[in-house]
């Protein structure tokens, strides 16, 4: 998404356009300096190879079996945007928010980046209704109508896709990926992070504290996601509307086609 904010003319979360963010264009800098010409236009052809939900199969043959040419320039290409952003960051983790599986095996074959996966489940429930009520708002934050049945059953297909595939990469890379639960996570932090933590190597008891205590959390120089990075901080709160909201109908059409997945994942219907 980062090179896409670079041709689109995306806006960070500081509140300026990508191409004048300080912090961004000195990223890009050091990026054209390890690899020549702009880089940006043919990564973002690449990425379209590597990185969708189908191209799983391809990272496969081209980048873990064997080795192309063309993933071998993808690779080149970013790891040396990652270093770049190390370099100007003066961090030695980088946090890669993708939803594409696809991505997260292809960054397990850059040479220079050590790949820890977590793999974040969030009940499929509160996925459709966020997109639902993401999509049909009024101004005053009420939802219009009951999302149509089609689109409840290709966000319910999309959902189990995505998880299967991520358990099939966090599979490849063992013991360097954990799975968390959303719900986990906003309602017990400290112990959620000390189980992530032990995965990455890092100590997150400071940060899970100030989770507890309502602390805001900076979000930086985010280029790409969810409308909330705007904000300039944000909170951590559980967002579980969907469990009054979300049509009866709505969720027997969901549990009907993928609780047996929601069920490995220890939700219940």
């Amino acid at each position: 998404t980062m090179p896409v904010a670079w041709r689109d003319g995306g806006t960070c979360a500081c509140g300026e356009p990508i191409t004048e963010c300080a912090y961004w264009s000195a990223v890009h800098r050091r990026w054209l300096e390890r690899v020549g010409a702009d880089p940006v236009p043919r990564l973002i052809e690449l990425q379209e190879r590597y990185e969708r939900v189908r191209s799983l199969p391809r990272v496969f043959t081209e980048g873990v079996l064997t080795r192309t040419k063309s993933f071998d320039e993808y690779a080149r290409l970013l790891g040396a945007l990652f270093s770049a952003i190390a370099e100007v960051g003066g961090k030695r983790v980088i946090v890669d928010s993708t939803k594409y599986p696809a991505r997260a095996l292809a960054l397990s074959r850059v040479l220079g980046v050590r790949l820890r996966l977590v793999h974040l489940v969030r009940d499929g429930r509160g996925v459709i209704w966020s997109w639902h009520r993401k999509a049909n708002v009024d101004l005053d934050g009420n939802v219009l109508e009951v999302a149509p049945e089609d689109v409840v059953r290709e966000m319910t297909r999309k959902w189990v896709a995505i998880n299967l595939l991520s358990s099939l990469v966090g599979r490849s890379v063992r013991e360097r990926s954990i799975r968390v639960r959303y719900e986990d996570l906003v309602s017990d932090p400290d112990a959620e992070l000390e189980r992530i933590g032990h995965v990455l190597g890092i100590d997150f008891s400071r940060v899970a504290r100030g989770l507890v205590e309502g602390e805001p959390i900076a979000v930086g120089h985010t280029v790409a996601g969810n409308r909330v990075r705007m904000e300039g901080a944000i909170r951590l709160r559980p967002d579980l509307e969907w469990q009054e909201k979300l049509s009866v109908g709505d969720k027997r059409s969901f549990w009907r086609r993928a609780g047996w997945l929601a069920r490995r994942y220890g939700y219940a219907e």
